[in-house]
């Protein structure tokens, strides 16, 4: 009796343990396809963004070819007989940096004048909401801020009491 009593719980023993190994390679299988697909997309991916790229570049390429060569040619600056650029491909240098520095002052001329215009406005602001009330030192005496105890004394040199 015990020995059936024994070999039953042993087979509930195995049964679970194997319940629970058959849980874990499960589980282990199911991330290693998870990485799989996972690193199969990736691959994909890199693949898909490299043809595309190999794309836009002949695509680039036969856009290049249908400029007018002349017109790509004269981009180039001329050089001298010593191998030194020409002074006509520095003086355009010159104009173009010249242009471009001429925008660029002109654009930091206006952002002064707004900047300006609003330090103005801002002071005037300022000045009308920032008002000291002078009528209540008037009307208590000069004195008021400095001795509180003034205030009786004006009175009777007003006449008042």
């Amino acid at each position: 009796m015990q020995t059936e009593e024994s070999s039953v719980i042993e087979e509930i023993d195995c049964g679970l343990v194997l319940d629970a190994v058959n849980k874990v390679l499960m589980r282990r299988a199911y991330f290693r396809e998870k990485q799989r697909s996972h690193r199969r997309r990736e691959r994909d991916d890199i693949h898909q963004l490299r043809k595309q790229a190999e794309e836009l570049e002949t695509q680039a390429q036969r856009l290049r070819l249908r400029v007018n060569p002349r017109r790509m040619q004269s981009r180039q600056p001329p050089e001298d007989s010593d191998g030194g650029l020409s002074w006509h491909a520095i003086a355009a240098m010159f104009r173009h940096e010249t242009r471009l520095t001429l925008a660029e002052n002109a654009d930091l001329v206006k952002t002064l004048r707004s900047h300006r215009s609003l330090l103005t406005r801002m002071q005037l602001w300022v000045a009308q909401n920032d008002k000291v009330p002078v009528r209540v030192f008037v009307r208590l005496g000069d004195s008021y801020p400095t001795n509180p105890t003034s205030r009786h004394h004006q009175r009777s040199f007003d006449g008042r009491k």
